[in-house]
């Protein structure tokens, strides 16, 4: 759901992403470019487009106004399962691979990778005030990490 309540981003098994409009009640936009299973979908804090990330192991950023592919993030060798944005540009991805990335969305680029994980990464949340990062695994461990 985007920031001020009015559209909604849905993706499909077959890789496919959908916009909605609330108001309308109806599909806006399609975009089709994964490759397999869409896992998560996040709105942009600038409001200007969302992210999309897939089980074909990409993240992709698009842009609400144009339609278009503006990137493909990519560095995880397996599955992203989750998605999440710090208040500020950065976003975390977690991944089947283990690891946990850090990614500045100023720049459209990898930051860091937090320590990786011994199991597959199932969920990753920032907190409200950017403080902590908690990361879930397929070992049914929640790890809880400072952000700085």
């Amino acid at each position: 759901l985007s920031d001020d309540g009015e559209t909604l981003i849905t993706g499909t098994h077959s890789g496919v992403v959908n916009v909605w409009s609330i108001q309308t009640s109806s599909c806006v936009a399609t975009f089709h470019h994964h490759e397999a299973l869409v896992s998560a979908v996040e709105c942009l804090r600038s409001g200007g487009g969302f992210l999309s990330a897939s089980f074909d192991g990409t993240i992709l950023m698009w842009s609400f106004t144009t339609g278009q592919l503006l990137e493909v993030l990519s560095g995880h060798s397996a599955i992203i399962s989750s998605l999440d944005f710090c208040m500020t540009t950065t976003m975390v991805s977690g991944s089947w691979d283990g690891t946990v990335r850090l990614w500045d969305m100023s720049h459209r680029e990898f930051a860091c990778e937090v320590i990786p994980h011994s199991r597959d990464v199932i969920a990753v949340a920032i907190r409200r005030d950017d403080k902590q990062l908690a990361v879930s695994t397929s070992g049914q461990k929640i790890a809880f990490w400072k952000m700085e």
